[in-house]
């Protein structure tokens, strides 16, 4: 199978997870989850997180930083979409617990895969590359109805943001 089919049918697995109107089980929020990271990152879809995030969405990254609300979250991640451009992310790894008021916790490791060829606040493309060596992460995401449409309300991410700026600034 070639790489364009590939993508189409995993990208139509994703769509149809997602465009599931109700999570009753763990499996199934861990799936929204992880179809939620797929096609937010390598599919290129950050539009989808107005749909997906919780107007009131906190996300929380290493070394307290914390934004809310989906423009926020939106900026972040084009920044780093903007430095990486061809940026995948692999999950290596997900769980999930059901909570006490309705909603999920999902758990899941992954790392990302990608080459600085693009412009960064820290200036021009070093070349230098996040793999799975590098770029390893834990994301806890909170996942609630709201307004009858599951979103994620948290999220908080924890990667190395020391080893990502070392590699934007070519120390790496």
């Amino acid at each position: 199978m070639d790489v364009c089919t590939s993508m189409v049918l995993e990208r139509k697995e994703i769509e149809s997870v997602l465009e599931k109107s109700e999570i009753s089980t763990t499996e199934e929020a861990v799936a929204f989850a992880d179809a939620l990271t797929k096609i937010i990152w390598n599919h290129n879809q950050l539009g989808l997180i107005y749909d997906y995030y919780d107007e009131n969405a906190v996300y929380k990254g290493a070394y307290g930083k914390k934004i809310t609300g989906p423009d926020s979250v939106v900026l972040e991640f084009l920044a780093m979409q903007a430095a990486f451009p061809n940026l995948r992310v692999h999950i290596t790894e997900s769980f999930g617990r059901a909570l006490e008021d309705g909603g999920y916790a999902v758990y899941q490791r992954s790392y990302a895969e990608g080459t600085n060829s693009g412009t960064s606040q820290y200036g021009p493309p070093t070349g230098n590359k996040l793999n799975e060596s590098n770029s390893m992460g834990q994301t806890v995401y909170q996942i609630h109805k709201v307004n009858n449409r599951w979103k994620v309300t948290e999220e908080v991410s924890l990667r190395s943001e020391e080893v990502i700026e070392k590699l934007l600034k070519n120390k790496a």
